[in-house]
């Protein structure tokens, strides 16, 4: 509404014609009058079109407006003079301006007071000094009113939009029913007064009786109307197709309809069920009783209670403190900036279920739950924020259907951080469309924890499943642990499929880890810092590593992958009966060449986890000569001891190098005090005419000894030699020990005829010979 001039101080409305029963005017004081109507429903109308009923003049001595409008210090009563029939007064202005009431209106009659209802296309203002009394309820409607109808009811044609301006700081008692009402802007601010029944209703046509609900009819399109909603201690329906401000101190509200904006600036209770055509902005305090559905944007500034019932909006954005634990955006993202607090009890639900474009986004405080669950059908969900859970136990469940999830931040467990003695129970993280960024450190008890996504990056914390199952899942991408990250479990389990890589510069397992399982396409340990697996350091464990291709670090430079300095660390077990069980499947690596390089602190022994097998056996012929063969290198040396095989041998294609060590290093290389045994047949051979560096080192200071009573037959190929250290006479003892019968014995492949034989090794055999060699 545009600003408009008040009526001068002491003011009083002009003369007026009527409808309806006898009415009278008489002034009281140079600034006050009463208007009398005898019951019944009267119409009251300044301007417009003379009604039926007679003109009333205004008293003399008074100051007057041509219009219904009350200055500042005037008081005008309207009074009924029957003593038992009731009246309803229509105060109809139709001047041309708005109405304003800036002095006092009230209705006299006890029992019968008049119900008033002031109405004016033009709009109708109620100032700040305002104080109005309406023992029997009554209206300010910015419409004309059909004056034919009106028959203790307001029918309103929805055409006209003018406004309707409830000023803050004034004051309406108002013992019965008060209907506010407009197809234009309307406008409740702070006023005060006794509790009473208030309606307000904009954007609609309506009809509307003292006490009664107003009865919404037709919804009007698009009308921009703004609307407060006030200090009074009252029940509050709105209906509204426009926009909606909140901005008195007190209201218990029922939204039934609200097509455009509600704003609150003040305290509200919305009590029932209610629907919002547009946005919702809080930016004082309200209290949701039961559900509020939002089709548009829902903010809160301010501090909103929703209980048990769920905020469901078009999208979601908290910067100030929201008390509930249940969130929904239905076609946008849900943003915390500030605080989400639920009752302690009960799990909190953040859902953003957006076909495309939803996510949620947590950079302040979600707190005081026993679980909680971030779900998100499209878009990204990221934490840089705190959740904190009630106490310890709680779950945690993190699910992008089809985007990225970034847990950062902070994640406690009460008023601490969770921890080894302050778990969570149940971990779930999963990015099934994209990324999935853990920053934090997580400790789970549950059965299983949970991490998976299209890759999968830990870069910083971790998380450690104390006494379960780790399952970590790349679809479609790597699988990397950054420096000082830690991920482990009872059992942990890898997956980054044939084609993602895992990149190890954290720590994969810890000292209670019995088992670990990679499937990946490479195993890379970093180049500055270097991840390694870690098992428990009793009994026996178990490292299974499914790879399709290479398993070696980035550190050294330009270093074959078969250098010692090349290794991925595997922390286990070194005493007596402790031993890690390593599994390696070379058939994965099909026709590309495989490097295979493992440093283990403790005792190993190595197994084959596939079907692969020589193709050659003592004794045997084989033909088929392979011209190009994909030769790789498997390296393994412990600081333990070493057994290869069990029962039924060892077959890798490629150079073998098996150390015992004093330590690992990627400086140095001293020789330990291990030993290797062979449990069942070792073989590196293949059926293609190797012409170097096809052999097989056994770096140890003891002879390699067979196990459990099997025969061990070592076998290498055409051209290759057995080799031991330097200085320790290995080489010449097994030279002159070999023999067919000797257990273990030494052979190696012999190309004639189109035919692949094998033959001992060392004596006249130069070409499998039996080599000393020069530590490294």
């Amino acid at each position: 509404m545009a600003a408009v001039t008040p009526p001068p101080a002491n003011s009083l409305p002009g003369a007026f014609t009527y409808n309806g029963a006898a009415a009278s005017y008489a002034s009281t004081a140079s600034n006050a009058a009463t208007i009398t109507v005898s019951g019944g429903d009267t119409v009251l109308q300044w301007g417009g079109t003379a009604l039926a009923g007679g003109s009333i003049a205004a008293p003399s001595g008074v100051t007057t407006n041509s219009g219904f409008d009350i200055g500042t210090g005037a008081t005008l009563t309207i009074a009924n003079s029957a003593t038992s029939t009731p009246a309803s007064v229509l105060l109809s202005d139709q001047t041309g301006n708005p109405s304003q009431i800036y002095g006092s209106l009230s209705a006299s009659g006890g029992t019968v007071a008049p119900s008033l209802f002031v109405a004016n296309a033009n709009g109708v203002i109620v100032g700040s000094s305002a104080t109005i009394t309406l023992p029997n309820g009554g209206g300010f409607i910015g419409e004309n009113v059909n004056q034919a109808s009106f028959a203790s009811s307001v029918v309103a044609s929805g055409t006209e939009t003018g406004a309707v301006t409830i000023s803050g700081g004034s004051t309406i008692d108002n013992s019965g029913y008060l209907l506010v009402a407009g197809n234009g802007n309307v406008n409740v601010g702070g006023f005060s007064g006794n509790a009473g029944t208030l309606s307000v209703v904009a954007g609609f046509n309506f009809t509307a009786a003292p006490n009664v609900a107003p009865n919404v009819l037709t919804a009007a399109t698009n009308v921009s109307y703004s609307s407060a909603v006030l200090t009074l201690a009252t029940t509050a329906t709105v209906n509204a197709a426009g926009n909606v401000f909140l901005t008195g101190n007190t209201i218990a509200a029922t939204l039934e309809t609200v097509n455009g904006n509600l704003v609150n600036d003040g305290y509200a209770t919305i009590a029932a069920s209610s629907t919002i055509g547009g946005s919702f902005t809080n930016n004082g305090t309200a209290t949701l009783g039961t559900a509020l559905n939002v089709s548009g944007a829902a903010t809160n500034n301010g501090t909103l209670n929703a209980a048990a019932d769920v905020l469901t909006a078009g999208n979601i954005v908290n910067n100030g403190t929201y008390n509930g634990y249940n969130l929904k955006a239905t076609s946008g993202t849900i943003v915390n900036n500030g605080s989400i607090i639920g009752t302690g009890a009960e799990g909190m639900n953040l859902t953003a279920s957006a076909t495309s474009g939803g996510g949620i986004v947590n950079a302040g405080t979600i707190k005081d739950f026993d679980s909680l669950a971030l779900t998100a059908t499209s878009g990204n969900i990221s934490n840089t924020g705190t959740l904190q859970f009630t106490t310890g136990g709680g779950s945690l469940t993190v699910d992008a259907q089809s985007g990225n999830v970034t847990l950062d931040g902070s994640v406690l467990s009460g008023t601490t951080a969770v921890s080894k003695s302050n778990q969570l129970n149940g971990v779930s993280l999963t990015a099934s469309g994209g990324m999935l960024n853990l920053g934090t450190m997580l400790y789970d008890i549950a059965g299983t924890s949970t991490l998976a996504g299209n890759s999968v990056q830990v870069s910083a914390g971790g998380l450690i499943n104390s006494t379960g199952t780790l399952s970590v899942t790349a679809d479609k991408g790597n699988v990397i642990l950054w420096n000082g990250t830690t991920l482990a479990g009872n059992t942990v389990n890898v997956s980054a499929g044939s084609t993602g890589n895992l990149i190890l510069a954290g720590q994969l397992g810890n000292s209670s880890t019995t088992n670990i399982t990679v499937t990946a396409a490479n195993i890379m340990a970093g180049a500055n810092t270097i991840g390694a697996f870690n098992l428990a350091t009793a009994g026996t464990t178990n490292l299974a590593l499914d790879v399709y291709g290479n398993v070696v670090n980035q550190h050294g430079g330009t270093a074959a992958a078969i250098n010692y300095a090349k290794y991925v660390p595997v922390n286990a077990g070194s005493g007596t009966g402790n031993v890690v069980n390593i599994s390696l499947n070379p058939e994965n690596a099909g026709s590309a060449v495989q490097y295979i390089n493992l440093g283990v602190n403790g005792n190993a022994t190595l197994i084959n986890s596939g079907t692969a097998t020589s193709p050659i056996s003592i004794g045997s012929a084989n033909g088929n000569n392979i011209s190009s063969y994909p030769f790789g290198a498997l390296t393994l040396q412990a600081t333990g001891n070493i057994q290869i095989g069990t029962d039924t041998g060892y077959y890798f294609p490629g150079q073998l190098r098996f150390a015992n060590v004093s330590a690992l290093s990627y400086n140095s290389f001293t020789l330990g005090s291990g030993n290797i045994t062979l449990d069942g047949s070792l073989s590196n051979a293949v059926t293609s005419q190797i012409l170097g560096n096809g052999g097989i080192s056994f770096l140890t200071k003891g002879l390699v000894s067979s196990t459990n009573g099997v025969t061990s037959n070592v076998i290498t190929n055409t051209n290759a030699w057995i080799n031991f250290p330097a200085g320790t006479g290995l080489a010449e003892v097994t030279n002159g020990s070999n023999t067919a019968t000797s257990n273990p014995n030494y052979y190696g492949l012999v190309y004639k005829n189109g035919v692949f034989t094998t033959q001992l090794a060392g004596g006249s055999n130069t070409a499998n010979k039996f080599n000393s060699v020069t530590m490294p």
